[in-house]
Order: C-alpha cells, then sequence, then structure tokens
C-alpha cells in the first residue's frame, strides 16, 4: 500500500516512515524541504520512494500529493 506522510522529516514522522517501510509499504513524503529529506531518513535506514514538496497550507501541493 502507498501511504502519504506528512511531517516525514519530523522526530515522530521520520520513524512512522521507517516503520511504514520495514511494514512492506511504499510512503509518499509532503515535505518543505526536499533536501532534508535524505538526511533524516538515511540514518533510521528509510529512503523516500517519492516526494512532493509543499506544505499543508497549501491545498494544490497537498491535492497533488494525494
Amino acid at each position: 500500500m502507498k501511504i502519504l506522510v506528512t511531517g516525514g522529516t519530523g522526530f515522530v514522522g521520520s520513524h512512522a516512515v521507517a516503520e511504514l517501510q520495514r511494514s512492506g509499504h511504499a510512503v509518499r513524503l509532503l515535505a518543505r524541504n526536499r533536501a532534508k529529506v535524505a538526511g533524516v531518513l538515511g540514518p533510521l535506514g528509510a529512503v523516500a520512494d517519492e516526494v512532493v514538496v509543499g506544505d499543508m497550507t497549501d491545498a494544490h501541493r497537498v491535492s497533488e500529493a494525494l
């Protein structure tokens, strides 16, 4: 299953992403800063399958991510 995660570069979100991937799910992130994604997820052994750059306050980007 593909799951959209917002806040995936934060502490709780990044650990959620790692666990979702360990459980076999594909993860799409809505992230404000693409450059931050690898540095946060890498140490947890996770990678973002897809990244949509944007913010929850931008309805167009949220729609695109969904």
